[in-house]
């Protein structure tokens, strides 16, 4: 729930020689390689959930991300604003040198070979993050009709939310969340336990789950299949049964803090089960709509996981665009996230378009 990781490359040349890289393009040594296949394995094992993973334009980082994203099937792109820090004189020489560790006291300012301030490498990562606040329209309602993990709820402060889904397991779960917190925190905590982190236990679980009519239960259960299945994936065969298979993860991850977070943030939230029309025609005055549907597919190859059910058709893309000019039509702000290809900017071609980069490197 509205997480950043950061992750640093696997190991170079420099860092065994004990050099400074900085921006200089060094790639990774035998260690590194297996250092960053292992980062991989461990972002799998303990169940960690990341939407995609940003890298610098230096070879170092592209591995590293490279690595990870064979590994776990997370998407990868380039960010320039990850780009390390350039030393200027110092690159390549002794990390521990008599000169570097007295210039090191003011690189906060700057330093000599190099006139720039270390703040702008803090800068550039604080505008990444901000991009998508700074193109959300004011307003007193935030609506969301496809909230899934509620990230960009979680990290705004508007006065109400109205936030739909078509999963209605999620939608139970956080009405749940909201209203019975501390009785469903304490009886979800017994269910992360060694004893249930094994396959016979996650497929009685997951029977359990389909066939359950207690919302309160399969609520519990919907928690557990999260982080115990395959990637933290949500997956229903055509008959509606959630079909997942088991995760093998050494210790999977009880979100106890970030269940309180979100019943806090959930008091001024309506969490509703409804179609995304139906979800956008409950806009009005003071409104503004965020919608992040199943994104459109970068290439005819590009559908990265065959464990990610994508329905949203061209059509459907196309219906979504005409929806939210209807409301445009009546000063209705409505701000779409998608993948930048052919087919989106067909769609969205009357409307500002703005390149946005939001992740994790």
């Amino acid at each position: 729930m509205g997480h950043l990781y950061f992750a640093r490359h696997g190991q170079t040349v420099r860092n065994v020689e004990n050099k400074i890289c900085g921006a200089t393009d060094i790639e990774l040594t035998e260690l590194g390689h297996q250092q960053a296949e292992e980062l991989g394995q461990a972002i799998l094992e303990q169940g960690i959930q990341i939407d995609e993973i940003l890298y610098s334009p230096l070879i170092r980082a592209k591995e590293t991300a490279r690595h990870v994203s064979e590994v776990t099937g997370i998407p990868m792109r380039e960010e320039m604003r990850l780009k390390e820090q350039n030393f200027g004189k110092y690159e390549g020489t002794p990390r521990n040198g008599e000169e570097f560790q007295k210039a090191k006291a003011n690189f906060i300012n700057s330093y000599e070979g190099r006139r720039i301030r270390c703040m702008k490498l803090c800068h550039r990562i604080y505008d990444l993050l901000d991009d998508i606040k700074k193109h959300l329209p004011k307003g007193e309602c935030l609506i969301e009709p496809f909230v899934g993990a509620g990230s960009v709820f979680l990290n705004t402060d508007f006065s109400r939310y109205i936030l739909a889904d078509i999963n209605s397991d999620l939608i139970s779960l956080y009405n749940i969340v909201k209203l019975r917190t501390d009785e469903y925190v304490e009886e979800a905590r017994k269910l992360f336990t060694p004893e249930h982190n094994n396959p016979d236990v996650y497929y009685q679980f997951r029977t359990e789950f389909n066939q359950s009519q207690d919302p309160f239960r399969r609520a519990l259960l919907f928690l557990y299949l999260n982080r115990h299945g395959y990637n933290g994936l949500c997956r229903y065969n055509l008959r509606g049964e959630f079909n997942v298979p088991f995760g093998r993860y050494k210790r999977p991850y009880f979100p106890q803090d970030e269940l309180y977070h979100f019943a806090k943030k959930a008091q001024n939230a309506e969490f509703h089960c409804l179609s995304y029309e139906e979800c956008m025609e409950l806009a009005g005055v003071n409104s503004v709509v965020y919608c992040d549907p199943p994104y459109a597919p970068l290439s005819a190859t590009a559908n990265f996981t065959a464990y990610h059910t994508n329905s949203f058709s061209p059509a459907e893309q196309a219906r979504l665009a005409e929806m939210a000019e209807k409301l445009v039509s009546k000063r209705i702000p409505v701000l779409i996230s998608n993948h930048d290809t052919p087919d989106t900017r067909e769609w969205y071609k009357p409307r500002s378009i703005f390149r946005l980069k939001c992740g994790v490197a």
